[in-house]
């Protein structure tokens, strides 16, 4: 599986409790987060969120505060065993993309992971091959 996604990119001050109440307002309007990613640079922290309608999300988060975009990017399905991020890793050195960032979740023998590069559909096509 691999297709181009967008997510919801937030960038907030970096408060206590401004993940929870990110995450609550996704909740409140009945949507599952389908992965994140979270850090803080500084006094500013980010929040990427992958759900399953980013229009009702983003118009909640919205409401509650937060300044949202949505960004493309390129999710896929690798293979959990050594050596498969490297090889997806090196496709896209090869094909000249820069990874902008990523991140992966792992499940049993499957990882998630979602790139954000330079040509994401360029990166798609590299990717699926």
């Amino acid at each position: 599986m691999i297709s181009l996604i967008k997510e919801i990119r937030v960038a907030t001050d970096a408060k206590h409790g401004a993940f929870s109440k990110a995450t609550a307002a996704i909740r409140g309007v009945g949507l599952n987060i389908n992965a994140f990613c979270a850090y803080q640079q500084g006094n500013k922290a980010y929040f990427i969120f992958l759900t399953e309608d980013n229009e009702r999300a983003m118009e909640s988060l919205n409401k509650a505060g937060f300044e949202t975009t949505e960004e493309e990017a390129v999710l896929t399905s690798l293979t959990h065993r050594v050596g498969t991020l490297d090889m997806a890793a090196h496709k896209l050195l090869e094909a000249g993309i820069d990874i902008r960032y990523c991140y992966a979740t792992v499940a049993g023998s499957d990882c998630l992971a979602v790139f954000s590069t330079s040509d994401n559909k360029k990166a798609l096509q590299v990717l699926r091959s």
